[in-house]
C-alpha cells in the first residue's frame, strides 16, 4: 500500500503531528499503510515531545495485531510509522550562534558588496538573533537559513524512496517564522526537484497536499527595547495577510490546501519565551491542533486529485474546517421558549460534522476505556478467567512491563485530552469526555448507556466482557513462534471488548 509523507515544519508542524500520532494510535481510519513523518525544525526543546511519542509508537507496532478481513479486529497502532535512516527531523547544517554569522557577515572578503544591501534588508536585531532556537516570527530569516534543506541526507532518502502512488502532505503555520518560510520553500523543491536529486518524475507526480495554520493564538509583546527575541507579536496579522496574498498564486501547485486558524476571541494569550522550553507549561495541546491533524487525515481518505493526462494539476481543491454554530432552547423569564445560539467555546462529537463525528468518536472513546481501565481498574482484577488464559496476573503492568511503551502513550493520551478539555476563558475547548467519572458509561457527556434491573453494569460488565471473549482472541492470535503473542492477545482483546462496550455504549 502507498505510503504518505509528512513534513512537519516548525513548532506547529511538531505539535500537529502529535495530535495525528494520537489518533492514529486510537485507530482512526487512514487509507495508507504507512507515515513517514519529517520534522523540519531548528528548535528541539518544540519537537521533543512528538519525538518521544513516536519512537515509542513505533516499539508498540511491533506487537500492535494487525486487523485483517478473518479473525483480527485490532485497529489500535495499525497504521504503520517509519523513520528515513532512523531518523525523524531533518537536521540543517548551522553551527553559528547568529544569523549574522550563519550569512557571514562579519567576513569582509565573503560580504564585501553586499554588506549594504544586507543592512538594508534586515535590522541589527535581526543580524543579532539566534537561529538555534528558530526564526522567531521572522520567514525572512528562515527563508535564507532554510534553503538547503533539499541537500541533506533524510531529504535525499526521501527523494531515493518514494515509489509511484506515495503522497506528500506540509503542515506548517503562516504566521510564524519556520513554517512560514518553510512552505513555499518545500513545495518549490518538490515540484521542481534540484539536480541530482533522485526519482524527480515520481516527486512531482506525487499527489499534495497541505494545511496551512492560521493564527490561533497569541504572543504578548516582550519589553520596549529587550534585545533578548525578535519576535514582534503585532506582526502576526500582517505577515498572514501578506502570506495569503502570496498563497495565491499556489494555484494549480499543489492538489488540495487546508485552511484553519481561530478568530481573535478565541485565541488565547502566551506569554513569549525564547524557544519553546520554557512555554511547554502553559502551552498545551489545542484543538486547532487536533483538527490540522485530522486534514492529514482527510487527505488520504478523501482525495481530491485534479489533473489531466500529463499529470500536471487541473485544479487545486481548498478546504476548511469548522464546527456547527449548535442552537439551543431556553425560557425566559416570562415561560417563553426562546434560540439560544451556542458561542462554540466547548466542542462536543455532536458538534463535528457526521462524517468527522464517525471517523472519531468511536476510536478516540475505545482507546480512553482501554487506558481507563489499565490504569485504574486492572490491578484489583483477582483470579478472572481471561487473566489465567492470557497467563498473566494483576501485576503485569509494572515498571518492566514489556508493555511499557504503550502505557507510556495511555498516559500521554490521557494529559492530551485533557489538556484539550482544558483553558481560559478564551480558549475553545474539546470536551466530549467526563474523564475524572468512574463509572465507564458516563464517560460521555450526555450519554449512556440504558441498563437493565438484573444486567450487570460499568467496569464489572466490562470485565465479563473480557472473560467472553479471551478464547476467540487465543484462538484468532495462535502463531506460538511470535515473541509477542501474550502482548498481541492482551490489545486484541481489549480491543474487542472497547468495541463492545461502545455498542452498547450507543444502544447497538
Amino acid at each position: 500500500m502507498a505510503k504518505l509523507y509528512v513534513f512537519a515544519i516548525g513548532g506547529s508542524g511538531s505539535r500537529v503531528l502529535k495530535s495525528l500520532t494520537m489518533l492514529l494510535a486510537a485507530g482512526v481510519k487512514c487509507d495508507v499503510d504507512t507515515i513517514v513523518p519529517i520534522i523540519i525544525d531548528k528548535d528541539a526543546s518544540c519537537f521533543k515531545e512528538t519525538k518521544e511519542l513516536i519512537e515509542n509508537y513505533i516499539k508498540v507496532q511491533k506487537y500492535a495485531p494487525k486487523s485483517d478481513t478473518n479473525s483480527v479486529q485490532n485497529k489500535f497502532f495499525n497504521t504503520k510509522f517509519e523513520l528515513l535512516n532512523n531518523e525523524l527531523v531533518l537536521a540543517l547544517d548551522d553551527t553559528k550562534d547568529t544569523f549574522k554569522g550563519y550569512i557571514n557577515y562579519d567576513t569582509p572578503q565573503e560580504l564585501k558588496k553586499t554588506k549594504s544591501l544586507v543592512d538594508v534588508l534586515f535590522s541589527k536585531r535581526t543580524l543579532n538573533m539566534s537561529t538555534s532556537v528558530g526564526f522567531q516570527g521572522n520567514p525572512n530569516v528562515g527563508s535564507v537559513v532554510l534553503n538547503q534543506f533539499n541537500e541533506q541526507k533524510i531529504f535525499k532518502s526521501f527523494g531515493d524512496r518514494i515509489e509511484d502512488g506515495d503522497k506528500i502532505f506540509i503542515i506548517s503555520s503562516i504566521f510564524g517564522g519556520t513554517g512560514a518560510s518553510g512552505f513555499p520553500l518545500l513545495l518549490k523543491t518538490l515540484n521542481n526537484p534540484p539536480a541530482g536529486m533522485a526519482s524527480p518524475d515520481k516527486i512531482k507526480k506525487a499527489a499534495k497536499g497541505a494545511i496551512t495554520i492560521l493564527p490561533y493564538f497569541k504572543v504578548s509583546s516582550q519589553k520596549e527595547g529587550s534585545n533578548e527575541n525578535s519576535l514582534v507579536p503585532k506582526t502576526f496579522i500582517p505577515g498572514t495577510k501578506a502570506a495569503l496574498h502570496y498563497y495565491e498564486t499556489l494555484d494549480k501547485k499543489i492538489d488540495s490546501l487546508y485552511y484553519i486558524g481561530e478568530p481573535s476571541g478565541f485565541r488565547l494569550t502566551y506569554k513569549h519565551e525564547k524557544g519553546g522550553s520554557k512555554q511547554e507549561e502553559e502551552d498545551k495541546a489545542h484543538i486547532v491542533e487536533l483538527a490540522a491533524a485530522l486534514s492529514v487525515i482527510d487527505f488520504v481518505n478523501n482525495p481530491s486529485i485534479k489533473r489531466d493526462n500529463n499529470g500536471s494539476i487541473k485544479e487545486t481543491t481548498y478546504k476548511e474546517f469548522g464546527v456547527s454554530a449548535k442552537v439551543k432552547e431556553e425560557k425566559d423569564k416570562h415561560g417563553k421558549i426562546q434560540q439560544i445560539e451556542n458561542d462554540g467555546k466547548e466542542v462536543s462529537f455532536n458538534d463535528l460534522a457526521d462524517n468527522t463525528k464517525e471517523l472519531v468518536k468511536k476510536p478516540l472513546l475505545q482507546l480512553l476505556v482501554m487506558r481507563k481501565f489499565i490504569s485504574e481498574k486492572f490491578k484489583a482484577e483477582n483470579k478472572q478467567p481471561y487473566l489465567n488464559k492470557l497467563g498473566i496476573d494483576t501485576a503485569f503492568f509494572e515498571s518492566d512491563c514489556s508493555m511499557k511503551s504503550m502505557l507510556e502513550i495511555l498516559g500521554k493520551y490521557y494529559i492530551y485530552l485533557q489538556e484539550l478539555e482544558r483553558g481560559g476563558n478564551e480558549k475553545r475547548k474539546f470536551a466530549p469526555f467526563s474523564l475524572e467519572i468512574e463509572d465507564p458509561f458516563k464517560i460521555l457527556k450526555n450519554e449512556s448507556a440504558k441498563t437493565g434491573f438484573w444486567g450487570t453494569s460499568g467496569w464489572t460488565w466490562f470485565v465479563d466482557k473480557l472473560n467472553s471473549e479471551i478464547d476467540a482472541v487465543n484462538k484468532s492470535i495462535n502463531d506460538t513462534n511470535n515473541n509477542n503473542l501474550t502482548e498481541k492477545r492482551i490489545i486484541e482483546l481489549l480491543y474487542r471488548a472497547t468495541e463492545q462496550f461502545y455498542k452498547r455504549l450507543n444502544n447497538k
